[in-house]
């Protein structure tokens, strides 16, 4: 570093950004790697409890108490201690982990709906980004130009750690969604190799051109395009083969596979690994093998165990002197500037696309930055100070308050501005039906008279051909595969009921279910098959709640609405009133089986039990055997 800047910087960041403070303290807890990792595991998770009991997104509890938990806090995650190569191999690692998880939910149709606007945004977009958060930070922050352009290439990444879990929560209309969820996971790698493109750009000095460089990147960008395909591709071949890969090794198998051949792409080309990473997820997403979902689910737990470790590692090593010499104007500054910058982007790369300007608006407005920006900020801000770059200890603090100020506003308000725009997903009016029984296609037209949106599925062609006459939306697919609930977008179904003639294989579609839909959107028919004895011996096949109470099975209402008669009816109430109300007001024997809420146009299945029915539309069955009559007590509704 050059005289006078480097006689202003404090010691502990003119020799890195993760040494110790200057003062010589004894350590208050032991500092040998296996312990900080467990700290900083202990700190994230509770940061995440703590963001999951506010509703908060969880990267802002991270930052706050990783930071708080570092050297220059309570000294508990002295992140200081450990071996830079060890920890740059750690951040490499979870980030990989991560990429590839979220890549898995990538759909390949979605992107051949909505490829043109997708593509421009990580490539011009990207660009535009890089260009003017250059400038921004050169003319707002004061930082010289070769700083401001490694962290324009930071910037560049919006991250799906921080986006993916804020569309689950500010629901967007579908389109929004699918192209954020791509914008995200594919922005993250060619941010990160631009940044590494950049950091040897300026290593090189005078020696340094452009048209090497760009071969430079499109080079590393092929390399991991390439390992990427062979690694999906082989994953796929393996889970194909149960002799080869059994059960309890798909996910360790897929793992292993996509962290081999990331690393052998970095070992050809560095930062290639981040391209490779994402590319195997979404090969092996549109390939689609057995046991898919196990992998997603098992990976997403990883996921959220690296997360805690990760942001809190990283936070830790940031000196929160550093961010206050930014300045709350230079923040606010820093943070417009950015907005405007993600305008201009989103208008460049959406022009002459179906984008609604109220569409394009909201996606000018939510580019948070999380977990891979950090981390490249950290390795390389870490390296350019060493290197003497002028302004290089203020590319992680910098980088910092950009995730805080973009999670905590863009976050918080995503859904406000979703309102006022008006590009919010409407109320969650599917409802899903497995099985094409008589009463699950019954129900499905009861369903669709009341305004709802009810999908059958089911793989039988015969009932599938019957269900179609009878004038029922038919999905042909197995209630089993994780692909046949992301092509019918499960996001927008407000409740799901299992009700094929197997308890088995409710219990199993059901589980399925509530990994997306939660627990209490999710309902299973018993079959009438031993019913009673699997629910008195606990078995796993009747583990989520049952629809309508025990008294129905789905065999005995087939027959019912088969040879006794019975009937599903629509009727509306404008007040609220209980089952047994309902039953004498209308002086029929009425058993209610979903509600749909005139408020919030919300469809929630009814139970045995409980509580007052809602204002609004009310679907039922009448005219049933006494054997099936219910007992005049109230309902509870089981919402989703």
């Amino acid at each position: 570093m050059r005289g006078g800047e480097a006689s202003r910087c404090p010691r502990a960041v003119r020799d890195g950004m993760v040494r110790a403070p200057d003062r010589e303290e004894p350590p208050r807890v032991p500092t040998d790697p296996l312990t900080v990792m467990c700290l900083a595991l202990a700190v994230g998770l509770f940061a995440f409890l703590l963001a999951g009991r506010l509703g908060i997104p969880a990267i802002v509890p991270l930052l706050l108490f990783g930071m708080a938990s570092g050297p220059w806090g309570l000294g508990l995650v002295r992140v200081d201690t450990l071996a830079q190569p060890l920890l740059r191999s750690t951040v490499l690692g979870a980030v990989l982990v991560i990429l590839f998880e979220g890549s898995l939910s990538l759909r390949i149709d979605a992107f051949r709906r909505h490829g043109g606007p997708i593509t421009r945004l990580v490539t011009v977009g990207a660009l535009i980004t890089w260009v003017g958060a250059t400038l921004v930070c050169h003319h707002v922050l004061g930082l010289a130009w070769r700083t401001s352009l490694v962290i324009g290439a930071v910037l560049i990444v919006t991250g799906p750690t921080v986006v993916i879990p804020l569309l689950r929560s500010v629901r967007p209309n579908a389109r929004l969604r699918e192209v954020l969820r791509w914008e995200g996971i594919l922005i993250d790698p060619i941010g990160a190799i631009a940044a590494i493109v950049t950091f040897e750009f300026i290593i090189a000095g005078e020696a340094a051109s452009f048209g090497p460089a760009l071969l430079d990147y499109l080079g590393r960008s092929a390399v991991g395009l390439v390992a990427g395909a062979i690694g999906g591709v082989l994953i796929d071949r393996g889970l194909r083969r149960s002799a080869l890969v059994s059960r309890e090794l798909a996910t360790p198998f897929a793992l292993g596979v996509m962290l081999l051949t990331s690393v052998l792409a970095e070992s050809v080309a560095h930062e290639s690994s981040l391209f490779a990473a994402p590319v195997a997820g979404v090969v092996l997403a549109a390939l689609a093998p057995p046991r898919l979902h196990e992998i997603e689910r098992f990976n997403g737990e990883v996921t959220t165990i690296l997360l805690a470790v990760l942001f809190t590692l990283l936070a830790a090593s940031v000196d929160p002197a550093s961010l206050r010499a930014i300045g709350w104007r230079g923040a606010l500054g820093l943070l417009l500037g950015l907005q405007l910058v993600r305008l201009v982007s989103v208008v460049a790369s959406t022009a002459g696309t179906s984008l609604t300007w109220r569409e394009r608006l909201f996606l000018a407005w939510l580019a948070p930055r999380g977990i891979v920006a950090a981390s490249v900020a950290s390795i390389f801000g870490t390296e350019l100070v060493r290197f003497g770059l002028p302004g290089a200890e203020r590319i992680v603090p910098v980088t910092f308050v950009v995730i805080l100020g973009t999670v905590i506003i863009q976050g918080l308000l995503a859904r406000r501005v979703g309102q006022w725009l008006g590009v919010l997903a409407p109320p969650q009016r599917g409802v899903v039906i497995a099985g094409a029984t008589p009463f699950g296609v019954a129900l499905a037209k009861a369903l669709q008279r009341a305004g709802l949106e009810p999908v059958v599925v089911d793989r039988d062609p015969r009932k599938i051909a019957w269900a179609e006459r009878e004038g029922v939306v038919v999905y042909e697919g197995d209630v089993l595969s994780p692909a046949t609930y992301a092509d019918i977008d499960l996001e927008n179904t407000g409740v799901y009921l299992a009700a094929t003639t197997s308890d088995k294989v409710n219990g199993l579609a059901a589980q399925l279910a509530r990994e997306i839909l939660g627990e209490k959107a999710v309902m299973q028919l018993p079959s009438g098959q031993h019913t009673f004895d699997l629910l008195q011996s606990g078995s796993a096949a009747m583990r989520s709640p049952l629809a309508f109470g025990e008294r129905f099975t789905l065999t005995a209402l087939d027959d019912a609405l088969l040879r006794g008669g019975a009937e599903i009816t629509v009727r509306e109430i404008d007040r609220p009133m209980t089952a047994g109300a309902l039953r004498a007001s209308q002086r029929t024997d009425f058993r209610p089986l979903v509600v749909i809420d005139a408020r919030t146009g919300r469809p929630a299945f009814v139970r045995s039990r409980g509580v007052t029915l809602p204002p609004g539309k009310v679907i039922g069955v009448e005219k049933l055997p006494p054997s099936l009559l219910p007992d005049d007590h109230e309902c509870e509704l089981a919402e989703s």
